[in-house]
């Protein structure tokens, strides 16, 4: 698990960098050799895909709980907790698992 590379000169990129390019969508330009960078489509699917997926899990887990235990703030309080800090590890850990391949420019 590291993260990812320039397929040219083996430059690593920043972790945040990589981690606006996930959030936004963006490639990414070598800070040493100038190539630019960009998702595959299965890496963008995922990323695009990601916050829908986490927000119907999240979601789901809330109304069931609310359902069950309609009384309970506590229990509001911690599923909110809980679907906010998942969301936030995984986004963070994004960067450590996204690749990227070089684009061809004509010159």
């Amino acid at each position: 698990m590291k993260l990812p590379e320039c397929r040219v000169c083996a430059h690593q990129f920043r972790w945040e960098k990589v981690l606006v390019s996930c959030w936004f969508g963006r490639g990414i330009e070598c800070q040493v050799c100038g190539t630019n960078h960009k998702k595959n489509k299965q890496e963008q699917f995922l990323d695009d895909n990601y916050p829908l997926i986490t927000y119907q899990l999240f979601f789901y887990n809330f109304i069931e709980s609310r359902l069950s235990y309609p009384d309970s703030d506590l229990n509001t309080i911690i599923y909110l907790s809980t679907g906010m800090a998942y969301y936030s590890i995984i986004s963070f850990m994004f960067p450590y698992f996204t690749e990227y391949k070089a684009i061809e420019t004509d010159n």
